[in-house]
């Protein structure tokens, strides 16, 4: 292990990601859902400074700070986490600066929690495996170990059980357009309204079982979908939602991006995203 005084300042980036696609299989006996979905990581990503401390503490600063309490903050969890199970030589200051919209069922949050603990492990020289930090992972939350990973998984279980898969050279092209409502969704609500029953959605190019649900939560999403089946590109919902994305080739995708900031809500956020090959990584 690296002597604690020597350890420099560590810079990652978090990548958001999208679901291709999401069933829902049932409700566990252990209270999560048992799901089938392709999810893919692409170039929307919060920023976060690992910046060790003199003390032992473990603290955060966010910006903006989305209204999360620090101690929901998934990222400061996963710092804690590793100093619980693993041990840490001294602690750290995290500064994360978000991009990716929170509720939105990007993955924000598990991104910004799999991207410290790649960090505090490089960071601090803990010397832990891949499996070690997805057992980690898999105690935050059922998106963290997929951006360990990154790139297109087919993740099954809760969706720690991931197979990587390959991505067309004609898909590696093409644009992610990501529609993100001005209100957010939490994602337990979510699958509680489909315990319940709720009604699938109509058919998409993307079939999320969810998305029912989240028509329900939020009616005015219907704004969104039929602006997409208007536009014709393929579509989905991601994750729990409320963001939608469609998938274009270049000029179609920045003609449908110009459509929806004048035809959509005001507040809406509109991003351009190509797909990435990992989840998250350290740049400096």
């Amino acid at each position: 292990m690296r002597t604690p005084t020597s350890a420099p300042a560590l810079r990652l980036r978090a990548y958001a990601k999208i679901n291709r696609g999401l069933r829902v299989l049932r409700r566990r006996p252990d209270g999560y859902h048992e799901i089938d979905t392709v999810m893919q990581s692409v170039d929307l990503y919060d920023t976060l400074t690992l910046q060790p401390r003199g003390d032992e503490e473990i603290s955060l600063t966010m910006s903006p700070d989305g209204g999360i309490p620090p101690e929901e903050n998934l990222a400061l969890r996963a710092a804690r986490l590793l100093r619980e199970r693993v041990g840490l030589p001294r602690g750290v200051h995290i500064v994360l600066e978000k991009r990716i919209p929170v509720g939105a069922g990007l993955g924000g949050g598990s991104s910004d929690a799999a991207a410290v603990l790649q960090g505090l492990n490089a960071l601090f020289e803990l010397g832990l495996e891949r499996r070690a930090l997805r057992d980690l992972a898999s105690e935050l939350g059922s998106d963290v170990p997929f951006f360990l990973v990154g790139g297109r998984c087919r993740a099954r279980g809760r969706g720690e059980r991931l197979q990587p898969l390959s991505v067309p050279e004609a898909e590696r092209r093409q644009i992610y357009v990501l529609l993100v409502p001005p209100f957010s969704l939490r994602a337990q609500e979510v699958y509680q309204a489909w315990d319940r029953g709720i009604p699938r959605a109509p058919a998409s190019p993307y079939p999320n079982d969810l998305e029912g649900a989240a028509l329900a939560l939020r009616p005015e999403l219907a704004v969104y979908r039929e602006f997409l089946v208007e536009a014709g590109s393929p579509f989905g919902l991601s994750g729990s939602g409320p963001a939608y994305f469609a998938v274009a080739p270049e000029e179609e995708a920045v003609r449908l991006a110009e459509g929806a900031k004048r035809e959509l809500p005001r507040g809406t956020q509109v991003f351009l995203c190509r797909g990435t090959a990992v989840g998250a990584e350290i740049v400096a």
